[in-house]
């Protein structure tokens, strides 16, 4: 009796693992939990309700399915499936794992569509997010509105990064005069307005609420692909916007340091 009750843990044992951590071909291992699922996808979408269920309108999950690959390449889940299954994960912030079980499809499935999708999406970038036009060596110096001051685009950070030509970040403690704190000022406001961003894409996508476990440049990635879909719920890029950075001519570098290059700025900040 005791070594089929041993023989019976370790077939259970052995039937968990595969369940929690299913092997490279395992691919539905729920039917129940995955027609549900499907069906669940099918129903949000025939009563226009996408948006109560996988935070996007109709409109916007129709139009990022045709930016999405057409099937999966192993159990033919449609494209509207495996946008859910990528929405479901970003939106809710759960590990694969958990996931895919409740799906009902295998772990390495989730993976696989969630890596795909996020290619997917960077490689249509570029149609809706305005990145800075194309650095040339010069780092993209061009004209201000008010006809003489000279800057390249840079990131605004606070005082726990080095101050370079490519990130500005307020003047320090030491530093302060009237007119610098002044600048810090509207500087800070900025960076908050950028701040408020993140918060609302954390707000949005959970799964920025936790440690994103994926390698670096993957989770730039998944940065990216999260950028374009909310881009699409805010609507098209403006044309003047878009083509603003094309009109202005990249110019020399005027200045000799980074220092420099912020009290231009500050010049220009505070008299504008």
């Amino acid at each position: 009796a005791l070594k089929i009750w041993n023989d019976q843990c370790a077939a259970a044992t052995v039937i968990k693992r595969l369940y929690e951590e299913p092997a490279e071909g395992v691919e539905i291992i729920r039917s129940e939990n995955y027609l549900h699922f499907v069906n669940t996808v099918e129903r949000a979408q025939g009563l226009n309700v996408t948006e109560e269920f996988f935070g996007l309108k109709p409109e916007h999950f129709n139009q990022i399915i045709t930016l999405c690959r057409s099937f999966d390449r192993s159990i033919r889940i449609s494209p509207a499936i495996r946008l859910a299954i990528f929405m479901k994960y970003v939106r809710e912030g759960r590990s694969e794992a958990l996931l895919a079980r409740d799906i009902g499809v295998s772990q390495s499935s989730v993976s696989r569509i969630i890596q795909e999708t996020i290619f997917d999406l960077t490689a249509v970038a570029d149609q809706f997010i305005k990145f800075p036009s194309s650095l040339d060596e010069n780092g993209g110096f061009r004209l201000l509105d008010d006809g003489k001051t000279v800057m390249p685009p840079f990131l605004a950070a606070d005082n726990g990064f080095k101050l370079t030509k490519s990130v500005m970040q307020p003047y320090r403690q030491a530093q302060l005069t009237a007119d610098n704190i002044r600048f810090n000022k509207k500087f800070c406001s900025v960076r908050v307005r950028i701040e408020n961003l993140f918060g609302s894409l954390v707000s949005k996508f959970q799964v920025f609420d936790r440690s994103l476990k994926l390698a670096p440049n993957n989770s730039k990635a998944l940065i990216v692909a999260l950028s374009v879909i909310h881009n699409i719920q805010l609507g098209p890029l403006s044309p003047q916007i878009d083509d603003f950075d094309d009109m202005i001519p990249v110019l020399a570098d005027p200045y000799n340091s980074a220092e420099e290059m912020r009290e231009a700025l500050k010049c220009y900040v505070l008299n504008n």
